[in-house]
């Protein structure tokens, strides 16, 4: 479990303390906040805590309290504009929790539903970070493809598992070195 019950912790106490300082800039001393628009950078601030928040949880397994962080941070960056590769980042994060969730709960059944959304989120994400990889070359990317590829192999789908697999490691290679 490491330090992320004392990182999430030091996650919590960030948040306490950077609504204490937005109600200050109201009253208009926001000294720690950029001049330019606070406001804004509290949001973001806030989406990154809450995304931090998630990770902490589920390596903590923790997975509903990691779930409700990654939710909390998808509705931010959806609801104040902070852009689609933030919402794309919690797209994958909740993707991979039903992912583990459902397969955990669901063993031995047919998770065909689950499968079938936690693909469309991953999908999403990647069609998001594609649009803004110069490249179409970068890390995000290509554990975007691993995790469609996992997600393709326990549904039994080996050559699309197979496809996607290839790409991530071509992708990392390319971007990492042959190691």
């Amino acid at each position: 479990k490491g330090k992320y019950n004392e990182a999430r912790r030091w996650f919590e106490l960030t948040m306490v303390r950077l609504l204490t300082v937005v109600r200050l800039q109201h009253g208009g001393h926001h000294h720690l906040l950029h001049r330019s628009n606070p406001t804004a950078q509290a949001t973001l601030i806030t989406f990154y805590i809450h995304h931090n928040m998630g990770h902490c949880h589920y390596r903590l397994g923790r997975n509903d309290e990691a779930m409700k962080s990654y939710r909390k941070a998808l509705a931010l960056a959806r609801d104040e504009n902070l852009g689609d590769l933030q919402a794309a980042a919690c797209l994958n994060c909740i993707a991979v929790l039903l992912f583990h969730n459902g397969n955990a709960a669901n063993a031995n059944s047919n998770n065909k539903e689950t499968f079938r959304t936690v693909l469309n989120l991953l999908e999403s994400a990647l069609t998001v970070y594609r649009q803004h990889s110069a490249d179409r070359q970068s890390k995000p990317i290509a554990t975007l493809l691993n995790n469609i590829g996992r997600v393709y192999y326990m549904d039994g789908k080996y050559e699309e598992a197979l496809q996607a697999y290839s790409k991530a490691l071509e992708l990392r290679r390319e971007i990492l070195g042959p190691r």
